[in-house]
């Protein structure tokens, strides 16, 4: 799904019911990374962790999520 539907409430309702989602990031969305995994140096990715999205206290996942970015022509994505 595209980040217009991001809902981090969902993503944790989905975890609980062990549903599999994939969904483009907003660029601004807060991500608490809790786990980094190594990335291959001059590779299209450039980030891969397990994190926490939003902010503490609002609209925080409880549960964490796998955030990859990638660049594609000088432009990059979140998933």
């Amino acid at each position: 799904m595209d980040r217009y539907y991001q809902c981090h409430k969902n993503f944790d309702k989905w975890q609980d019911a062990e549903k599999h989602f994939v969904c483009r990031i907003r660029k601004a969305t807060r991500k608490t990374v809790l786990k980094e995994r190594e990335v291959i140096e001059d590779s299209h990715v450039f980030l891969d962790v397990e994190c926490l999205l939003g902010a503490k206290g609002q609209n925080q996942t409880e549960k964490p999520v796998r955030v990859v970015g990638y660049k594609v022509e000088n432009k990059e994505f979140s998933i």
